[in-house]
């Protein structure tokens, strides 16, 4: 049960991190992380180089972090 709980609170402050960012910075994140797209399939969808791509995500999932150890969640 705390186990559910905290996955729980983990998914709800990931929610509002990514709601929080560009629409177009979301949509990547998703892309990449929740549906498993290869970076050159999300570099083409949005007609970008993989390297802007690879660099947006690598900005992206430092913010993240920075968010959720001021949420008090430590991975």
């Amino acid at each position: 049960m705390e186990q559910t709980v905290e996955e729980n609170e983990l998914a709800a402050a990931i929610d509002r991190f990514l709601y929080a960012k560009p629409k177009l910075n979301r949509n990547i994140f998703v892309r990449r992380y929740y549906h498993l797209y290869a970076i050159r399939d999300i570099a083409d969808a949005y007609g970008m180089s993989e390297s802007k791509v690879t660099s947006l995500l690598f900005r992206m999932r430092n913010e993240l972090r920075r968010f959720l150890e001021k949420e008090g969640i430590m991975l």
